[in-house]
């Protein structure tokens, strides 16, 4: 194909469109919806935060998780918030499973500890 052609494609309308939909069935992919963006966060969330934090790599297993269900990969933007979600997910359940093995007693003490800690600040600066 002649690079000129290319470069005259209408990316937008009816025909990108149509083409897309052929190279769906081409490849025998589908674009992603709520759902797997959902199903997406609570995996990362669970498999794959608890051993990688870098949001590159994180990404990146994402990407290789749509090519092995064959579906259409999300926008850059669409992966960054689903790295986001699912770090957000992650750290929330960590906590939450920190607090809960501490105990009310363990907690009660650090937040008192904390407030004193809070307090000799303000009076200092």
């Amino acid at each position: 194909m002649d690079a000129a052609l290319f470069a005259k494609y209408a990316w937008h309308g009816r025909t990108i469109k149509y083409h897309r939909a052929q190279i769906r069935e081409s490849f025998g992919t589908r674009p992603a919806s709520e759902d797997d963006e959902e199903r997406w966060a609570r995996w990362l969330a669970a498999e794959v935060c608890p051993v990688e934090t870098d949001p590159g790599l994180l990404a990146a297993a994402l990407l290789r998780r749509c090519r092995s269900e064959k579906i259409e990969p999300p926008s850059d933007g669409q992966v960054d918030r689903e790295v986001a979600s699912a770090g957000r997910r992650f750290e929330d359940a960590f906590a939450a499973q920190i607090t809960y093995r501490l105990g009310p007693l363990v907690c009660g003490r650090l937040e008192e500890l904390l407030a004193q800690l809070k307090a000799e600040c303000a009076t200092r600066c």
